[in-house]
């Protein structure tokens, strides 16, 4: 059953390479693989989800490094934050995203704060 399971991967994950920007760079082309996975199907185990991208793109991803991406794409698909998918994005950008979607729900937080001060 495991095997069936890697192949169902293996096969999934050429489909979303089959949809990307191969303009890109390697590390834009394993961000936007990873997104499309995450869209497409949104169960992927991290860890074989970056070796995928490390092998195909030549690219060294951690497996939080694919955590992160994905939890931009599941912000993306809730319409949390907007990606420019023209753009050849890197882990800095990713990394950029979280932080600004962090910083405005801490802003939010401190505008709508309705505590009493004595």
């Amino acid at each position: 059953m495991e095997k069936d399971l890697d192949l169902q991967f293996q096969k999934d994950f050429e489909n979303c390479v089959e949809t990307i920007d191969i303009t890109k760079s390697n590390e834009g082309q394993a961000i936007d693989t990873v997104f499309e996975y995450e869209t497409a199907y949104g169960n992927a185990d991290s860890e074989k989800l970056a070796e995928a991208v490390n092998e195909k793109f030549d690219v060294n991803f951690s497996v939080e490094d694919v955590e992160m991406i994905r939890e931009v794409a599941q912000k993306e698909m809730s319409m949390d934050i907007e990606v420019d998918f023209s753009k050849d994005m890197n882990l800095e950008d990713i990394k950029e995203l979280l932080k600004d979607d962090l910083d405005k729900l801490l802003d939010n937080s401190h505008s709508h704060d309705n505590s009493l001060s004595l």
